[in-house]
């Protein structure tokens, strides 16, 4: 199926497109398939929300085409709270006044992602308020920023991947990741007994998965790298865990067990037919196209309660 995309602004103005980009999409993982189509074609609208027509996106026939306006604004940031953990911008006040389309926070900071693809960070500088080691790699073409306890973790337009914060390093991995990344996904930890969470997850353009940081929460993927190696469209994760889903609907999941990492009591019930996931902070949730839901994990995980409600029609 081919994805047209046309980018337009609020005035009703073209500003890209339209363009024609060759991917398969999933349905249930539309949305997630095209952003990150957008986020490998050029860099001033990943991250946004993407609507048809101003509706949610709905596949059609037409040609096998899919048709997206994807619509963006700028705005100016307002900072408030403890000066030190990321209540006091204006350091950077005047960097923040215009053009920002997204900010992103760690547990202390905050990064502004603007329209040319410029990163503006602000906070404690140990949880990546400071990005000095690396700003040069920031003053453009980022197209994407996620974050979690410690830092960040910024996708570029060639599909890079630059990471700056306390213990975010990804110079381990750093040959996978320095082009053909789609989307990265990070683990929290912020108000957990185990507060230092610094694992990343990053898919490639061939659909394969990179992993770094810390072992336990799911920098380590080695248990099932062979599962990861190629079909994976989107990661979810908790506070200390990942959940991958696959193009033929199936999940795989890995990092701590009580927050999710160990799916294998519901295993038989993610080996298919899965089209999204969503997570608390200790347990995940996945949405089958039945409209069953099945969960696993912690807090949350257990759902036989309500078994009965959710096993179709979701």
């Amino acid at each position: 199926m081919a994805l047209r995309v046309l980018v337009v602004n609020f005035a009703g103005e073209t500003v890209f497109g339209p363009e024609v980009f060759e991917r398969p999409l999933l349905g249930g993982q539309l949305l997630a398939s095209v952003r990150a189509v957008v986020a490998t074609s050029f860099k001033l609208v990943h991250g946004l929300d993407i609507v048809a027509d101003r509706r949610p996106i709905e596949v059609g026939d037409d040609d096998e085409q899919i048709v997206v306006n994807i619509v963006f604004v700028s705005l100016t940031v307002v900072s408030w709270g403890n000066a030190d953990y990321g209540g006091d911008s204006s350091a950077v006040a005047e960097r923040l006044s215009q053009g920002v389309i997204s900010v992103t926070a760690s547990l202390w900071a905050f990064a502004a992602l603007k329209l040319t693809g410029e990163v503006v960070t602000w906070g404690h500088a140990h949880y990546g308020g400071d990005c000095r080691a690396v700003a040069d790699r920031l003053v453009g073409g980022v197209v994407a920023i996620t974050g979690n306890c410690r830092g960040f973790a910024a996708l570029t337009d060639v599909g890079g991947v630059v990471t700056w914060g306390e213990g975010c390093d990804c110079s381990a991995v750093a040959d996978r990741l320095a082009c053909g990344v789609v989307s990265i996904a990070g683990v929290d930890g912020a108000f957990a007994a185990i507060n230092h969470n610094r694992a990343f997850a990053a898919i490639k353009d061939t659909g394969s998965v990179v992993t770094w940081g810390p072992a336990e929460p799911g920098g380590d993927s080695k248990s099932v790298a062979d599962r990861l190696a190629g079909g994976v469209v989107s990661i979810t994760g908790t506070e200390a865990a990942f959940a991958a889903l696959k193009d033929t609907g199936s999940v795989v999941t890995w990092g701590l067990a009580l927050c999710g990492g160990d799916s294998r009591a519901v295993a038989d019930r993610l080996s298919g037919k899965v089209v999204s996931i969503t997570a608390t902070y200790q347990a995940f949730a996945a949405l089958k196209d039945t409209g069953e839901v099945v969960t696993w994990g912690g807090n949350g995980g257990d759902s036989s309660a309500v078994a009965d409600r959710l096993a179709s029609g979701v």
